[in-house]
């Protein structure tokens, strides 16, 4: 027992040490905090700039036929806001791969049905790119109806297609003749299937 305490008294609580702040260390933290959660804005930022980057040059690919009084044809609209990048063309006829549009056209009436170059046109878009708001012909038979042309018309109820084409980002779509779109991951061109033009 201490001489100076009494019997039955606590002894005396030392006062508490102050804990001194420095206000340099203060601010320093204050400040990197400040910058991490400037960093992680940053970052969040650039990533929904760069969503909305893409989603600003997203191509959409329709193809379908069109008729008129002169004949009748296959073309390709981009109506997406940006370009069409064509990575991959493939027609069919009856399932299996055709190589060319001669290749269809000699499928459908047959090698002498008088039809060729005279009186269709193409425009190949195998590897091309295709503008925001532009269509492209891709096969047209023109002047005027016969009885082979319209048997060739008809005849296109057999044709199928797959085009895959991708945005300027990468970004691919693959398009096929019964009108289901759906997003790839990348376009995978397969040579022996391709079509020429």
């Amino acid at each position: 027992m201490n001489e100076k305490q009494t019997p039955g008294t606590e002894p005396p609580i030392p006062p508490a040490k102050r804990i001194r702040l420095d206000t340099n260390v203060v601010i320093a933290v204050s400040a990197v905090v400040i910058s991490m959660c400037a960093l992680v804005v940053s970052f969040y930022e650039v990533s929904v700039m760069r969503g909305d980057q893409r989603a600003s040059v997203w191509p959409y690919l329709d193809v379908g036929m069109s008729y008129s009084a002169d004949g009748f044809g296959i073309q390709a609209a981009n109506n997406g806001i940006g370009p069409a990048v064509v990575r991959s063309v493939q027609v069919e006829v009856d399932g299996e791969p055709a190589e060319d549009w001669d290749d269809v056209i000699e499928r459908l009436v047959g090698s002498n049905s008088g039809i060729d170059y005279s009186i269709y046109r193409v425009n190949p878009i195998n590897g091309e790119v295709l503008p925001a708001e532009t269509v492209a012909r891709l096969f047209e038979v023109g002047g005027g109806w016969t009885d082979i042309k319209r048997q060739l018309a008809d005849g296109f109820g057999r044709v199928s297609w797959r085009i895959c084409y991708c945005s300027v980002y990468e970004e691919c779509w693959t398009l096929d003749s019964a009108g289901d779109g759906r997003l790839e991951g990348v376009c995978r061109p397969d040579p022996p299937r391709e079509f020429t033009n």
